[in-house]
């Protein structure tokens, strides 16, 4: 199982210089986050009045240029030898007249159109001396009634009409990049209805559209009341402008906000006075929120990595600062957590909380100091005694000696049975003891449960039989002494005895598998309940391996003490089917 390593700081001083950086990190991010929505609204308030300013001068430079060209065209209009000419009678008194009447026209137009902004001027009329000298100054106004020129002519009620100059078909003088302007006169020259038809260059209006008036994310058009297009000064906003120009009615003076294709524009239009114009300003709301905004949160970006390394240090200093005493505090810790009290007391200076755990710090490692040399001390003089006692119990010399004496007395005596039961004895013992060995062969463990169900017989009239099922290659796998043994006593004493005829067999048995060695003892006693089973692994209190009746949960610990927590002890028992105690030992190796 794979084991996820936790990228966090370990130290109370990482802690503290993190927890410290994010703070002051979060209180600069949170002020710039309201620094920023205010910069960007003023910036955004101050674009919207930045407009609103530079679509009033182009509407009064629009119009002051409307009247100069009204002015233009009513020089040549008013003028008393044109209206004379196109006030005389059908009838002229001579040709020559004519002819000279004709050349006055063209020069007072040519005059007039060479000191003003437009570029040429047509007079139109429905006099007879317009038919006979159709030319491009002079145009008779029957040969323009069915055009789409005068039908738009007729509904228009100002006096100053503009359009594109391909208007009308039948005039083919000028380029279709010219504008033309149209003023009809509602006075008519002796009955005569006459219009004054002059030509503009785009750039007229065009240079009236300042560049650099507005920002970078506002359009201005200038059209007429058809919506042709006669200047512009346009952003990128494709067919959404075409959209916004043919489904608003922009022919009053209007601020709107608008959503189309997705998008927010602002719209302010204004019609010019007399005319058929209208100036629209259309800006582009959601690209002038973006642009203020990257450009308020590039500055917050730039001023934070400007001071990130300054706030970074200051909370590295803070932190160092604070936590010092802290750090040397967990050194001196570590040092007793590992046995070292040799070391310097922890001064107290001041009286806050780190001053505080030093003083109890210091009280604790001398009284643990204290206490440590006092339980050496004990343990010392506990051993000692123990030794004395194991001493005073068991001398093996002594009891072998003992034994023997019996034994030779026994045999001096001819009485064989006490010769067998001493030698069974001093067989038992000396297996036990082993010189101090902890680990005997299966072997040996056997010999000595031989040893210990014969006495037991000697008690019990050799009711106990003993049976051994066990393969010769398992005799030399080693075990700790005395481990077959008590299941051999419990099963005598609360498995065979307990039975009404106290009679029985045990049967050991012993196989290896999966590099475990199991070895079982059973036998035919009365058997167990569940609830009995469940309980044998409970620790009695006070009992020790010298306890009779040796429990199960001693056995457990031992087996787990030397082969791990892998070991197991099964057990199968039910009433009157007798008891079977399975060991399994992980890793047993033979002698």
């Amino acid at each position: 199982m794979k084991h996820t390593r936790k990228i966090l700081p370990h130290s109370l001083r990482q802690k503290f210089f993190i927890a410290n950086l994010l703070i002051v990190a979060g209180a600069f991010l949170l002020f710039g986050v309201f620094l920023t929505y205010l910069l960007y609204r003023n910036a955004v308030r101050q674009n919207m009045t930045v407009n609103e300013t530079a679509f009033h001068n182009m509407e009064y430079f629009i119009t002051e240029k409307t009247m100069e060209i009204k002015h233009a065209v009513n020089t040549v209009a008013l003028d008393a030898h044109v209206t004379a000419i196109l006030s005389q009678p059908d009838d002229p008194e001579s040709a020559a007249a004519w002819y000279t009447d004709y050349s006055t026209l063209q020069e007072i137009c040519l005059t007039n159109t060479a000191v003003s902004c437009l570029q040429d001027l047509t007079i139109i009329s429905d006099s007879n001396f317009a038919s006979h000298f159709h030319s491009e100054r002079l145009l008779p106004f029957v040969a323009l009634t069915d055009t789409a020129w005068a039908g738009r002519l007729a509904l228009f009620k100002g006096n100053c009409f503009f359009q594109k100059a391909d208007l009308p078909e039948t005039l083919q003088l000028q380029s279709a990049s010219y504008t033309a302007v149209t003023c009809p006169y509602p006075f008519h020259y002796d009955q005569r209805t006459t219009y004054f038809l002059g030509y503009l260059d785009d750039t007229v209006f065009g240079d009236l559209l300042l560049p650099n008036a507005g920002t970078p994310y506002t359009s201005y058009f200038l059209c007429n009341t058809m919506g042709e297009i006669l200047a512009e000064r346009a952003g990128d906003f494709g067919e959404a402008l075409l959209s916004l120009l043919q489904a608003s009615d922009l022919s009053d003076r209007l601020s709107v906000r608008k959503r189309i294709d997705g998008r927010t524009y602002y719209v302010d239009s204004a019609p010019i006075n007399n005319t058929n114009l209208i100036l629209i300003g259309v800006q582009e709301y959601d690209r002038m929120a973006v642009g203020i905004l990257k450009q308020n949160i590039g500055a917050m970006l730039l001023i934070l990595l400007i001071t990130l390394p300054f706030v970074a240090a200051t909370s590295y200093i803070i932190t160092r600062s604070l936590t010092r005493r802290l750090h040397t505090l967990k050194e001196h810790m570590l040092q007793v957590s590992s046995g070292n009290f040799n070391m310097d007391i922890l001064s107290v200076t001041d009286m806050d909380e780190v001053s505080l755990l030093n003083q109890h710090f210091n009280y604790m490692a001398t009284r643990i100091a204290l206490l440590l040399d006092e339980k050496i001390a004990i343990g010392k003089q506990l051993k000692e005694q123990e030794l004395i006692a194991l001493q005073a119990q068991i001398n093996p010399h002594f009891l072998y000696n003992t034994l023997d004496l019996i034994k030779w007395q026994a045999v001096r005596h001819h009485d064989s049975d006490i010769e067998a039961l001493v030698s069974s004895l001093s067989d038992y013992y000396r297996l036990a003891l082993s010189k101090g060995r902890e680990y005997l062969p299966l072997r040996s463990e056997l010999t000595h449960i031989e040893a210990y169900v014969y006495i037991q017989n000697q008690r019990f009239d050799g009711h106990i039989q003993l049976e051994f099922q066990v393969p010769e290659d398992c005799m030399d796998y080693l075990l700790p002494k005395l481990t077959l043994q008590p299941l051999v006593e419990n099963a005598i004493l609360h498995g065979i005895l307990e039975t009404d005829e106290e009679e029985g067999r045990i049967t050991i048995c012993c196989h290896t598998e999966a590099h475990n060695l199991h070895l079982t003892v059973a036998d035919d006693g009365v058997g167990m309940e569940p609830e009995t089973v469940s309980s044998l692994f409970t620790k009695i209190p006070g009992e020790t391996v010298l306890s009779s009746g040796y429990g199960l949960y001693n056995i457990r610990e031992r087996i787990r003490l030397t082969y791990g927590e892998q070991c197991e002890i099964r057990i199968q028992s039910a009433p009157g089917q007798g008891t079977s105690v399975t060991l399994i030992l992980p890793d047993a190796c033979p002698l």
